[in-house]
């Protein structure tokens, strides 16, 4: 398919097949001179691999004429009335639009500034998403069962990969890997005139380079936020029978209230895990609030909502953390992280306030705390890497979420927010503490 797509046209591939002929032929008549009855290794290992060029070269063509096409825009209202129309045909819409994405965000990733494109973790990413796209651009049009099938496997294959590949990971790691690499000359500079210098006074001195990654890697996520809900949204809606309250991934009946308490407990299981106790929470909700319910990915807002709690509840522990006489964290005394929820169904968007007492966010920080090059983590970026290199053959943990320590956890939470209609926004006073607000688009089933 690739080859008859570029065949005749004007890319990097034709010199190539055009070249083919000519190189063989000349090995052949070197063997043919040599005497030899079976012609040399090298030529059918130099057919491979100029073959392999040609096909590298066809995707890159494919992945900048996707990468320039328009991709549909997702609002959750109108992913709802879609899946609900019986003339709506959910594997044809896939079909077009999944390719789109992993386009999108391969042209994203070549686009990365400050070298970032360069890391391994990253190329190796970028490695994976292309193959994927080759995978789906391969799959013909789903118009029976077969070939329905067919596609259905091939997102489904791609997915279980894409498990192991961990691309939220991957990139964090490669911002880690570009923050080692920009920051070396400093530290061996330190290193041999013996100063101690704290980790974050060294990224301090690169952080306006680092600066000019937010938009690029804002792109990057929605892309893949995109991908992935548009993948798992034709995964799911294939076998699942109708039933009230679900279409696919989508919660059509979400009660706020209830995911709400549902994610604190969860963040104060964490909590618990790694500080042995756990500040108190209390949840509030306005008098005259008519409970409503709306359509949303109720896994989405959970993973927001214990990001979030998981910051509030750590933050209030390490500011006012004491020790009882067995010298464990006794969080009695401390000041109770509040959650206000209000769901007015008058209202287009619903909100979550977290507030804590955590001693807040020093004013010189306020711009860095949604920066992906930006962490509060104990552990500093470079020891990180190296507990992550090892996390699997040890006991340890490494701290209370899967991304803690990367800086990727709230501006991750605020794309998949923005993604789907909401915002996250934060207001801090310093020395006192924090508030976080979520807001979420309640989305209608009409």
């Amino acid at each position: 398919m690739l080859r008859r797509f570029f065949g005749s046209g004007g890319t990097s591939a034709a010199p190539l097949t055009m070249a083919l002929p000519i190189v063989m032929a000349l090995h052949q008549r070197a063997w043919a001179f040599s005497g030899k009855t079976q012609p040399p290794n090298s030529l059918a290992t130099l057919d491979h691999r100029v073959r392999q060029l040609e096909d590298s070269a066809c995707i890159d063509g494919l992945l900048a004429f996707y990468g320039r096409r328009l991709h549909a825009e997702f609002d959750m209202s109108v992913v709802v009335r879609r899946c609900t129309d019986p003339e709506y045909n959910t594997y044809i819409f896939s079909h077009k639009e999944l390719p789109l994405f992993l386009a999108h965000h391969v042209r994203a990733i070549d686009n990365l500034p400050v070298g970032l494109n360069a890391m391994d973790s990253v190329v190796e990413l970028r490695r994976f998403m292309a193959a994927s796209f080759k995978r789906l651009v391969n799959c013909p049009l789903p118009l029976c069962e077969k070939t329905r099938a067919g596609f259905l496997e091939a997102v489904q294959e791609i997915n279980d990969q894409r498990q192991d590949v961990d691309i939220l990971r991957k990139m964090a790691l490669g911002v880690l890997e570009l923050k080692e690499h920009l920051s070396r000359h400093t530290r061996a500079r330190l290193t041999s005139t013996q100063q101690l210098v704290k980790h974050d006074v060294i990224y301090q001195k690169i952080l306006p380079e680092l600066r000019l990654l937010q938009g690029p890697l804002d792109e990057c996520n929605r892309y893949f936020i995109y991908y992935n809900f548009l993948a798992s949204q034709l995964m799911n809606l294939e076998g699942q029978t109708k039933s009230r309250g679900r279409i696919g991934t989508i919660d059509t009946e979400i009660n706020l209230l209830e995911l709400v308490k549902g994610s604190v407990e969860e963040a104060k299981q964490l909590c618990t895990h790694v500080y042995s106790d756990c500040p108190d929470v209390k949840i509030i909700v306005p008098n005259n609030m008519e409970p409503t319910t709306f359509a949303h990915k109720s896994s989405t807002i959970h993973y927001i909502l214990v990001e979030l709690m998981k910051n509030a509840l750590r933050a209030t522990v390490d500011a006012h953390m004491t020790r009882n006489a067995a010298g464990l964290v006794n969080c009695d005394d401390m000041p109770p992280v509040r959650v206000l929820v209000t769901s007015p169904s008058s209202m287009s968007h619903a909100c979550v306030c977290i507030e804590d007492e955590g001693k807040g966010i020093p004013r010189s920080q306020m711009d860095l705390v949604m920066s992906y090059t930006y962490t509060t983590a104990a552990k500093p970026a470079l020891e990180l890497m190296e507990a992550v290199n090892h996390h699997h053959s040890s006991s340890e943990e490494v701290d209370m979420s899967p991304l803690a320590g990367y800086g990727f956890g709230l501006p991750v939470s605020r794309m998949y927010a923005r993604c789907f209609g909401g915002d996250l926004t934060l207001q801090s006073i310093e020395g006192f503490g924090t508030k976080a607000y979520l807001y979420v688009k309640q989305s209608s089933m009409l």
